[in-house]
């Protein structure tokens, strides 16, 4: 008997849990998602915008003052906020169905870092 080749067998899936990577992640994800929620922050009003002077603002910033597109603002939230269901699409796959569990943990990860992020 020989031994088996673990290198060029296929893993039983293409989903992988390590707990010594995605305890930390899970953790790193739920404190930014719950520090986002908790940190209080009052929007500039109107008021507060008209009265910055684009001339204080440094030249790295300075193109970024006239970057101001209100499709651009609606397409991004769009993207954003509907990127949490599009992978919901990929359980119509039995093989993806069957690992639902590790699927279901990945896309939670996710979720909690990109919106603890953003």
């Amino acid at each position: 008997m020989g031994q088996q080749d673990t290198v060029s067998t296929p893993p039983d899936s293409p989903y992988y849990l390590s707990k010594r990577m995605d305890i930390p992640l899970a953790a790193v994800s739920a404190v930014l998602l719950i520090g986002a929620e908790l940190v209080d922050v009052t929007p500039l009003t109107d008021e507060d915008i008209d009265g910055l002077n684009k001339e204080e603002v440094s030249d790295f910033d300075y193109s970024a003052t006239e970057n101001w597109d209100e499709n651009s603002i609606a397409t991004s939230d769009l993207l954003l906020y509907s990127s949490i269901g599009f992978p919901a699409i990929l359980l119509i796959d039995k093989e993806i169905r069957r690992d639902y569990k590790k699927f279901m943990s990945i896309w939670a990860e996710t979720i909690a870092l990109t919106y603890g992020l953003t």
